[in-house]
């Protein structure tokens, strides 16, 4: 996951992917991650996980399951693809 990924997120997709990553079984770390450090997941660990999830997602949040991983699966996301509502100050993190 990039940095360009991450800040792609809307607040829902951020709320699912932290869930997935933090509460599903088996647990991927035996701490809570917060959203910043998902970019030091592997990409491919990552979306193992988003697909071993992707069965037990309810009908009503497909739409926004299928959108993160549309947008975590994108792989020329530019400064370009990144929409002003992702660009807030409690959504950017200094480096």
């Amino acid at each position: 996951m990039t940095l360009a990924q991450l800040h792609s997120l809307d607040e829902d997709e951020t709320a699912m992917l932290w869930f997935i990553v933090n509460k599903t079984i088996p647990p991927t770390l035996p701490y809570e991650m917060e959203p910043e450090l998902f970019v030091s997941i592997k990409h491919n660990k990552l979306m193992d996980r988003l697909n071993q999830c992707e069965s037990y997602i309810k009908e009503e949040h497909k739409g926004k399951f299928t959108s993160l991983k549309e947008k975590l699966t994108a792989e020329n996301l530019t400064a370009e693809n990144l929409t002003a509502e992702n660009l807030t100050a409690e959504n950017l993190t200094v480096v």
